[in-house]
């Protein structure tokens, strides 16, 4: 497999069923690349639609339906589709390269990753269609999203799925990469800080998304067969799927902003001519900041009558995440 990408076609001559089968990481972050950018120009559309909505007061354009499926729609294109998985293309194409790898350690997984998130980028497509329209808000909240008229939950959880199987599969893949396949003296404290913002980041994703999809599965069970996780008709608890929720989408902040910090730290170090100052202490800030991610997600939930001693304990974290923060 390492030999079949060293010797692969350029990008610009490469046949459609190349394109189509290629397990070569720079062609696969291509592919990632314009994917990313066609859902951030539909993500875009639909930003556009909901600000001429808002234009001036009463109807204008859409109706109640959809622009509630507008409303998830822009959220969750924007955020799952560009904001996270821009990065998939920037991680596929430099982080081989910048360890002396020849390719990703399982290229034919890297391959089905893409192919799973361009299968949920399809079935994105599909909700335009009126009767297939999701329109229980990017987060999801039950027990709104339990009820009939937030849409084709089934259709959603089935999006997520494909999306987290495609992230799973791409973290793997690069944590093994780094971990298995540095040059010879490339030190994992010695990488460039761009590699460690894209490994800190797959890292986060790892840990989270599992608890995102067990709720929208736990969803998807109380919706249509009735187990009661979150239904508060049924004894269900709304406030567990919002735990599980920011338990990932909280550190998916962290998700955008940590790779960005090492694309910020060796561009300025590029052009100042200079090397990064307390390099240690910057790669120590990154990775500080991707676990401590994982303590401050109830800030998000603090209205929802959650323990004293755990609204206390996610204050103090959410305040200490800006000393690593102020390092970096």
């Amino acid at each position: 497999m390492q030999n079949a990408a060293a010797v692969s076609t350029p990008w610009f001559r490469a046949s459609f069923r190349e394109w189509i089968l290629t397990t070569d990481h720079k062609k696969i972050a291509i592919l990632y690349g314009l994917t990313s950018l066609v859902f951030f120009a539909v993500a875009g559309l639909m930003g556009l639609v909901i600000r001429l909505e808002l234009f001036q007061p009463g109807l204008q354009y859409v109706s109640p339906d959809f622009y509630h499926y507008l409303l998830t729609g822009h959220g969750a294109v924007m955020l799952l589709w560009w904001a996270i998985a821009f990065w998939a293309a920037f991680s596929n194409f430099l982080i081989p390269i910048m360890i002396g790898a020849r390719d990703v350690a399982f290229p034919r997984l890297n391959q089905l990753s893409y192919w799973f998130f361009f299968a949920a980028s399809v079935l994105v497509l599909i909700t335009l269609i009126p009767a297939q329209q999701i329109r229980m808000m990017w987060t999801g909240y039950p027990p709104f999203s339990l009820h009939d008229n937030a849409g084709p939950t089934a259709l959603y959880t089935l999006i997520i799925v494909l999306i987290a199987g495609s992230t799973l599969g791409t973290g793997v893949n690069f944590i093994t990469t780094v971990l298995r396949l540095r040059a010879k003296g490339v030190t994992f404290g010695g990488m460039n800080l761009v590699v460690h913002g894209l490994i800190a980041s797959i890292t986060v994703q790892l840990v989270g998304v599992p608890a995102f999809v067990g709720a929208v599965v736990m969803l998807f069970l109380d919706k249509y067969i009735g187990t009661g996780f979150f239904d508060p008709a049924t004894g269900g608890d709304p406030v567990l799927y919002q735990h599980l929720f920011w338990f990932y989408s909280h550190p998916a902040v962290y998700v955008m902003i940590l790779p960005a910090f090492g694309v910020f730290s060796e561009v300025l170090s590029t052009m100042s001519r200079k090397p990064i100052f307390g390099q240690k202490s910057m790669v120590l800030a990154l990775w500080a900041i991707a676990i401590l991610g994982f303590f401050i997600w109830a800030h998000h939930m603090f209205t929802s009558g959650m323990p004293h001693w755990l609204r206390v304990f996610m204050s103090y974290t959410t305040m200490l995440i800006a000393v690593p923060t102020g390092v970096k």
